[in-house]
């Protein structure tokens, strides 16, 4: 019995010999330490391109500075060269067991097309991160309004907006006025219109409607309009601020103000310093804003 179970390691042992093509137990030993250094020397190697790369191309250094690279062309060439370098080893240690890399290759290939095909969502998402890496229409930060092409831009503070927390491989992530996180996929950030309302310069020009009654002042009431905007410390005093006619409507004559403020962040806050301004002005200057009203005659 002992004989038959040496004999049968035996043939095991010869067996997982001829399988990798080596004449000897020691030999195999010695190609799995070979493993072993290749994947040390692999993960060191990675640790220093990677240290290098922070080092050379972050938003801190100089190079990074002049290239404005963001943090999520680091992420990519950072997994990129981790995975060369990997694979690379791979193919060191799958030589010395006497591996052929061409079969392996072409099984990695149909495998990739049955992949691809299972995981188009994934793979657009992926290709949609690296467009949004090329293009840069906005970075981790940065205020953005997000809408599809068929919603009518508006110009209130309804806007849905959020700040940039994180573009990721596969989402990006994106923090709301209500402090709500929101994970959006790369490629439905493709299909809509982004506003970037902090990219070059945080400056805005506020829209704001308003009518005055036909019995009021007009040239009074755009006096007026430019005194508060000339009071309001969200305003910025130099630019073009004008308060422009708009047409005639069913109650009043239409206006609309046009004022840069110093910060889009702030046009909340603006809004409502102007209008509340406006109102005490016509208030005591006597423009009456005007209200929906029916005019019934009765015919004898």
């Amino acid at each position: 019995m002992p004989m038959l179970l040496q004999a049968n390691g035996d043939l095991a042992a010869q067996n997982l010999l001829n399988l990798f093509g080596l004449n000897s137990l020691g030999q195999l030993a010695l190609n799995a330490a070979f493993m072993v250094m290749v994947l040390v020397v692999a993960y060191l190697l990675q640790a220093v391109l990677a240290w290098f790369i922070d080092w050379n191309f972050s938003a801190k250094s100089f190079i990074g500075r002049r290239r404005k690279i963001t943090e999520f062309g680091l992420k990519i060439a950072k997994r990129f060269t981790t995975f060369f370098i990997y694979f690379v080893a791979l193919a060191f240690i799958l030589g010395a067991y006497n591996i052929d890399l061409t079969a392996i290759i072409a099984v990695l290939g149909v495998g990739g097309i049955a992949v691809a095909l299972a995981a188009q969502e994934t793979l657009s998402n992926l290709i949609a991160g690296f467009v949004l890496l090329t293009d840069k229409p906005f970075k981790v930060g940065d205020r953005i309004s997000l809408r599809s092409s068929a919603q009518q831009r508006k110009e209130d503070d309804a806007d849905e907006w959020g700040y940039v927390i994180d573009i990721g491989w596969r989402s990006t992530r994106i923090r709301t006025k209500e402090n709500i996180y929101l994970t959006i996929p790369n490629a439905e950030l493709t299909k809509r219109e982004i506003y970037n309302y902090t990219i070059k310069d945080p400056t805005y020009r506020l829209w704001m409607p308003l009518q005055i009654s036909y019995e009021s002042d007009y040239d009074k009431a755009k006096a007026l309009l430019l005194q508060a905007c000339r009071e309001s410390p969200f305003v910025i005093q130099g630019k073009r601020n004008e308060a422009v006619h708009k047409g005639f409507g069913d109650s009043g004559v239409k206006l609309m103000l046009r004022v840069w403020i110093k910060n889009a962040e702030e046009r909340g806050q603006a809004r409502s310093d102007l209008y509340e301004r406006i109102q005490r002005a016509f208030k005591e200057n006597g423009i009456v804003i005007p209200y929906p009203r029916i005019q019934l005659v009765q015919q004898k």
